[in-house]
């Protein structure tokens, strides 16, 4: 069985890179090098439960800076994570299986007792208390149905 999050620890590895270069191109290595410790230093922590010590930063403008690198590494790492689920749901598409925290999942995964109390009570308050999605995935969904449909969200 293969490894489906290898693709996006592929892409956002080589992002990570491509940032340190330009980071080292634009202010030097010891701005990737002070990223570096504080990224090891909260890895460590987080392994181990307790909340990392990132130390001195010195200089206000070094800390401006190693808050705007870690600012860019989780945007790019936002965008790998988006091109993953694209990726995601082309490969589903391409078998036939119906997409993970879609709505026909989610209709899919409803039993018969579900679908007799989705006739007293809405369908969305169902699906959060079978915890089927989770509320901001299941408003996003819905949000996005109106605006395809002419409504405004």
């Amino acid at each position: 069985m293969s490894d489906s999050a290898a693709p996006l620890r592929r892409d956002v590895r080589l992002l990570g890179t491509i940032l340190g270069n330009v980071l080292v191109e634009q202010e030097g290595p010891e701005l990737l090098q002070s990223v570096e410790r504080i990224r090891k230093r909260a890895r460590s922590a987080r392994r181990n439960g307790t909340v990392a010590d990132i130390g001195e930063l010195g200089a206000a403008e070094d800390g401006v800076l190693v808050l705007r690198a870690f600012g860019l590494y989780f945007q790019l790492a936002n965008l790998a994570e988006q091109l993953h689920r694209l990726r995601r749901r082309r490969e589903d598409a391409r078998h036939g299986d119906i997409a993970r925290e879609s709505l026909a999942d989610v209709f899919g995964r409803l039993g018969d007792a579900d679908l007799e109390r989705a006739r007293d009570v809405s369908i969305r308050q169902v699906i959060l208390e079978e915890e089927l999605l989770p509320e901001k995935k299941l408003d996003e969904i819905l949000n996005l149905k109106k605006l395809t449909q002419g409504g405004r969200a």
